[in-house]
């Protein structure tokens, strides 16, 4: 498995590693998906940064969008979907593929549950 590809990156800091056991973020509502033949082109209205997606790119892409899902969660969601991948690469790739989207400033935290929800 490749990882998605991502062509660009902002000229200021970075994320710390992605917890496990966390939520992870979610789209950002400044970020546009455009899905396409082979993948998706996110583009944010907020920083001008285009980011291509290839078709692993995009099915993370939209299994950030409920908010909910730690990496462990997303990762056997990938191995489900992709069997003959080994489980090790894909948590790899799905970690730094989540860090490199934070990194661009396409992600952001999840809004905490409120109790009386």
């Amino acid at each position: 498995m490749t990882p998605p590809a991502g062509n660009a990156r902002p000229p200021f800091g970075s994320t710390t590693p992605v917890p496990v056991s966390h939520s992870l973020p979610v789209p950002s509502p400044t970020v546009l998906c455009k899905e396409m033949d082979e993948g998706a082109v996110l583009f944010c209205s907020r920083t001008e940064v285009y980011f291509g997606l290839n078709p692993v790119g995009l099915v993370i892409w939209n299994a950030l969008a409920d908010g909910s899902r730690t990496l462990e969660a997303l990762v056997d969601a990938l191995e489900a979907r992709y069997p003959e991948q080994d489980p090790d690469v894909l948590r790899v790739d799905a970690r730094e593929f989540v860090e490199a989207l934070a990194e661009s400033e396409l992600l952001v935290s999840p809004t905490p549950q409120r109790a009386d929800s």
